[in-house]
């Protein structure tokens, strides 16, 4: 009996034993289960720049004797970016994206913006050191196939046809001669492509994007003008708190047509409202609007060719006078098989020329500067996968109208890219 007992109690402390290692391993699996669901809904992206570039401006101050000022700029940099996505549920995604650019070995500059409204509008890429700043953060809600919202700090720059110097998809959302900033606010997007017949998209998009004019260093209260205000509202005055900013952009596209891969066209507008300007010290509203169209894959080669026009007309309320700006750029580029991309841009732009061009990676100014024809010739190579190395150079002649003002640029760079 007693030996009966013993093995009674022998084969039961092993069968605990036994029972307890496979609930432990179904805990174990249970919660690999759980995070593998719960990691599967986000993704991870970025990228990593490195530049070297040469930089020349050279500026006519005496036209009696052909007297020169010259700025030469040689610098290294580093500029990079990480994107973290999460999808919530079937209906709500979440986008973020995490930045920084820095002169090697140099921090804390103040950046090339001025006011609140255009350091917002540049993010994190006015090379003001390593500390990290959100150059998007907003989330969609999508309650079906034909229409999605939007609200947060949104990928507004970075547009067509920019991807095209790397032979890259299309990232941002303006075109790159409407907007190349960054702006917060709320988005409606309308997909049509349902409606329409096979390889034919689309899209049409409405943004709210207010400016918000408030006291630097107080919240409740409201911006003032400086004392030497010469335009409205005048010296000392209270600006409104809010500057209305709408815009629209029409997306369309086709495949697959007999002379070309795709064709895209793009079709945008803007509004401003009460924008007071601190650097020309007045209250503007303004008109913008741009057209942009885009063939890839010309003769089925690798042939593509881009062009888009931008047009402001801006009015001061100090004297009503209308400022009339146009500008016109031009890409030619070929992306051989080996996804070697070799290209050229032309660039030409009249006196009143404005383009809110604050997220850029070169020191040249090419393609905010006014007054000015030039080009840029671009090679773009694979190193291995997900590296890439541009070989550039950029050359311009600003106030090509004034010979009195004669001023001409030039700029040489190399930039190797690493995305994942």
């Amino acid at each position: 009996m007693k030996k009966l007992f013993v093995i009674v109690l022998s084969v039961t402390s092993i069968y605990a034993q036994v029972t307890k290692k496979e609930i432990n391993d179904i805990q174990s699996r249970l919660e690999e289960l759980e995070l593998v669901n719960y990691t599967r809904n986000f993704s991870i992206s970025g990228q990593l720049i490195n530049m070297y570039e040469a930089y020349e401006k050279k500026k006519t101050t005496d036209i009696s004797t052909g007297a020169t000022e010259k700025d030469e700029v040689n610098v290294y940099a580093t500029i990079a970016s990480l994107d973290v996505n999460y999808d919530v549920n079937d209906r709500i995604n979440f986008y973020s994206t995490l930045g920084m650019s820095k002169f090697w070995n140099n921090e804390g500059r103040d950046g090339d913006a001025e006011d609140y409204w255009n350091k917002s509008n540049q993010g994190s890429l006015g090379y003001q050191g390593s500390t990290a700043r959100f150059d998007k953060v907003f989330f969609t809600y999508t309650p079906n196939e034909y229409y999605n919202f939007a609200i947060g700090r949104m990928p507004t720059n970075f547009g067509p046809p920019q991807h095209q110097l790397d032979g890259q998809e299309r990232s941002g959302t303006y075109p790159r001669m409407a907007y190349n900033s960054i702006f917060d606010g709320v988005a409606l997007s309308i997909n049509l492509a349902k409606f329409l017949p096979k390889d034919h998209s689309l899209k049409l998009k409405f943004f709210y994007t207010p400016y918000i004019n408030i006291d630097k260093s107080d919240r409740t209260k409201q911006r003032k003008t400086p004392a030497d205000t010469s335009g409205k509202p005048g010296p000392n005055e209270k600006v409104k708190s809010d500057t209305l900013l709408w815009a629209f952009l029409g997306e369309y596209e086709v495949k697959n047509l007999s002379w070309v891969d795709s064709l895209e066209m793009y079709i945008f507008t803007l509004n401003y409202e009460d924008f007071w300007w601190e650097s020309y010290k007045d209250t503007y509203r303004g008109w913008g609007y741009n057209w942009t169209l885009g063939l890839n894959g010309i003769a089925n080669t690798g042939l593509n060719f881009w062009m888009s026009f931008i047009g402001t007309d801006w009015q001061a309320k100090a004297n009503n006078k209308h400022i009339n700006g146009e500008g016109y750029l031009f890409n030619l580029n070929y992306k051989f098989d080996s996804t070697h991309v070799v290209g050229a841009e032309y660039l030409v732009t009249n006196k009143n020329y404005y383009l809110d061009e604050w997220t850029y990676f070169n020191i040249a100014p090419f393609y905010k500067t006014s007054d000015m024809t030039g080009y840029h010739l671009y090679w773009s190579m694979p190193i291995y996968d997900n590296l890439r190395m541009r070989l550039g150079t950029y050359q311009y002649e600003v106030s090509h109208s004034d010979y009195y003002n004669k001023q001409e640029g030039s700029s040489y760079y190399a930039m190797v890219k690493l995305s994942f």
